[in-house]
């Protein structure tokens, strides 16, 4: 007759079952994992990269020459809208001839002005320019005396962001701004108008300080797509103080000096169709939308246009009207393309895609 098992030995047995379990289960993942991590993947092909229709400027003249070039090509064209305001910005520095306390107000005053004068430039908003009269000119003069010009931005690491575009940058000479049509511009005018209940401008007098251009260019497609210019001047004024004001100078005339600052804000936007990725990776029954990016202006309606889609290979991949791309049941591992076309205003606009068609998991960053 065989001897119950004491405590002890029925621990004992219940800890070596655990730990038979427990390496069996680790046996299986470990299995699994082996045969995750040995798994034939899918790795996207590394991209080539994007020609720039123009190479960077060497110099000044040729960053100026660019600019200029695609602003001239943006203004005449008929598929390009532009959207432009100025901010005014009058703090800094200024000489008033009155009491500290007077000062202190009028100078609040005056910081407070900026957005009245800069509703006084002209603006516009979302306009083809090709038919406009009077259209903007950019302040590009010869004499560049600094520029900078970059493929992306460079952070501190050496990490590119942006790569596809091109950041241009010049000081240029400042002679080149004409304060006399600053002061017979509509704008000085209207100026005066605001500053009547307090003074009256007798003499005024512009000096040119700063000059400086900042654009950015999509290099793949040579398109400007934003520009600012910054006009720093300093502004010395003869003016007679008003009846209601008279009280602030023993001296109804006085003499002010004031800095002024414009910043014209430059922003193009072209019609077109395009792909915002080179490829994509699809598997079957998979459905995504396009990365498709459609350019029209802001009032049209789809009956204004054509928008197209056509597969490389229609046995595996359909898309609908709405750039839904679908895979079939069954596939093949292929690459294939889809091709975009745009007819818009009188204007066709192409694009394509490449798309990897796969039956393997698809490789991820992490």
């Amino acid at each position: 007759m065989s001897k119950p098992m004491t405590k002890k030995t029925k621990i004992l047995l219940g800890v070596l079952c655990a730990l038979v379990a427990l390496g069996i289960c680790f046996t299986a993942i470990g299995f699994y994992a082996k045969n995750e991590i040995e798994k034939p993947r899918f790795q996207m092909p590394e991209e080539t990269p994007q020609a720039s229709v123009t190479q960077l400027p060497a110099d000044g003249a040729q960053a100026a020459a660019y600019v200029q070039r695609l602003f001239a090509a943006a203004l005449a064209a008929d598929d390009v809208e532009l959207s432009l305001h100025t901010d005014v910005d009058l703090g800094g520095d200024a000489t008033l001839p009155f009491a500290d306390a007077d000062n202190d107000l009028l100078l609040y005053i005056r910081d407070q002005a900026g957005g009245q004068i800069a509703a006084l430039y002209p603006t516009f908003s979302n306009t083809v320019m090709r038919n406009e009269a009077d259209k903007p000119q950019l302040p590009l003069p010869a004499n560049v005396l600094e520029y900078t010009s970059e493929q992306g931005h460079t952070d501190e690491n050496g990490e590119v962001t942006d790569d596809q575009y091109y950041f241009i940058t010049m000081t240029l000479d400042p002679a080149a701004i004409d304060t006399q049509a600053m002061l017979a511009s509509d704008v000085f005018r209207g100026v005066g108008e605001i500053l009547a209940p307090a003074a009256a401008v007798d003499k005024a007098e512009i000096t040119p300080q700063t000059l400086t251009l900042s654009a950015k260019i999509d290099r793949v497609t040579d398109q400007l797509l934003t520009v600012d210019v910054t006009r720093g001047c300093q502004i010395d004024a003869a003016v007679t103080l008003s009846d209601a004001y008279a009280a602030l100078s023993a001296e109804k005339a006085a003499q002010v000096t004031l800095p002024y600052q414009t910043t014209e804000h430059f922003s193009f936007f072209y019609y077109g169709a395009r792909f915002t990725e080179r490829a994509i990776v699809v598997k079957a029954n998979d459905m995504k939308q396009l990365p498709a990016a459609v350019n029209v202006n802001a009032d049209t309606t789809k009956d204004d246009y054509k928008l197209t889609f056509e597969v490389s290979h229609p046995d595996m991949l359909s898309v609908d009207a709405d750039g839904v791309l679908s895979v079939a049941k069954k596939i093949e591992p292929v690459t294939a393309t889809v091709k975009m076309t745009l007819a818009y205003d009188g204007h066709t606009y192409e694009d394509t895609l490449t798309v990897y068609i796969t039956d393997l998991e698809v490789e991820t960053n992490a």
